[in-house]
């Protein structure tokens, strides 16, 4: 099964692990143009262009709030605003009443 990709521009789609997005969805397009939140997990064979080039082109969507950047490799996860802000992975975020931890996130892993 193939998911959304997240088009950053006219020439730059990427097909996220994981995209949240809102609104309607067009059954005859893979296109989000309306992403909220995308999720990267890293591999050491993609961690560079994720990090790197991905990662700028998420930047550019206007509807983009969060970029999380799941490290396979040890229980460490990265957000990322779209203005470039790092959150401390190792402190539990809290939003609208939820809370996740590092510890959270690979449970059962």
């Amino acid at each position: 099964m193939r998911g959304f990709l997240a088009q950053a521009n006219n020439h730059a789609a990427f097909e996220p692990d994981v995209v949240i997005r809102c609104g309607p969805t067009n059954p005859r397009s893979r296109a989000a143009t309306d992403p909220v939140v995308v999720f990267e997990v890293l591999s050491p064979s993609t961690m560079r262009y994720d990090r790197g080039t991905k990662l700028e082109r998420y930047r550019e969507i206007a509807s983009l709030k969060q970029i999380v950047l799941v490290y396979q490799d040890s229980i460490w996860t990265s957000l990322r605003g779209v203005e470039g802000s790092v959150k401390n992975p190792s402190t539990p975020g809290e939003r609208n009443g939820t809370q996740t931890t590092p510890e959270t996130v690979y449970a059962g892993v």
